[in-house]
């Protein structure tokens, strides 16, 4: 080397846009592989804090009194796996987004490179939209509905009226398929604790290449994990 580089070189090149974009793809090409095996993929999100110290995300989310501190987080949003638990699609907002709205967009970016059999998330996902594009995916939609919502007893045959008659005329057997939702879960919590629950870095474009990077470490570690139990015919795709 001409020149040693600063040890702020590295923070210099979080804060790139284009950083961001090789991070998202290396993820997606480290978990191509993984499409000879994963059919079943589940839908959420997880916030992270952007400072040390902060209360779980859990005690924020589901308590009142804590909301108002959503604003101290990144939120991740992801479409994961449910045999491997590897992040097949992500994307990062800030802590106050609502998830649903980036649902169609992780989904069409899942379906580039794997085929979708069934695809489970919370109610928080319930809506027609979001029902649609499952199904014109050539997916089963897995979506539970919530306390007010209408099931209509007659009318046309559409995605949408039969998951809701799936679900509350038929819930053991909808509860067969749904419970794989909980994988997803489980992706979050052995992201945190293999790699930290919150940020190193203070401004959000370096926080999402600082996750994004955290991905492409837990998504290599599934790869090395699943190429020793399965043996994979399809590998890498050339030129990519």
């Amino acid at each position: 080397l001409d020149k040693v580089p600063k040890r702020s070189t590295i923070l210099k090149y979080l804060q790139s846009p284009l950083v961001a974009k090789y991070l998202h793809e290396l993820y997606k090409v480290i978990a191509e592989p993984l499409s000879e095996i994963e059919m079943y993929f589940a839908a959420d999100a997880t916030g992270i804090s952007q400072k040390y110290g902060n209360v779980r995300w859990q005690t924020v989310r589901h308590t009142k009194e804590e909301a108002k501190k959503r604003r101290e987080y990144v939120k991740l949003n992801v479409i994961s796996g449910v045999k491997t638990n590897a992040i097949v699609s992500a994307k990062i907002t800030i802590g106050t987004a609502h998830e649903s709205p980036f649902f169609k967009e992780l989904l069409a970016d899942t379906s580039k490179r794997f085929n979708l059999r069934e695809v489970s998330a919370d109610a928080g996902y319930l809506s027609k939209e979001n029902v649609k594009a499952i199904a014109n995916m050539g997916a089963i939609p897995f979506i539970p509905g919530k306390k007010n919502t209408f099931v209509p007893s007659k009318g046309r045959d559409t995605p949408w009226m039969a998951m809701l008659t799936l679900w509350k005329k038929y819930q053991p057997l909808f509860a067969s398929h749904y419970h794989r939702r909980s994988n997803v879960e489980s992706t979050f919590s052995a992201l945190k604790r293999k790699f930290g629950d919150f940020c190193r870095c203070k401004k959000l474009e370096t926080q999402e290449n600082e996750i994004l990077a955290r991905i492409v470490c837990f998504n290599s570690a599934i790869l090395a994990e699943n190429m020793l139990s399965y043996d994979f015919k399809k590998g890498f795709v050339a030129g990519k």
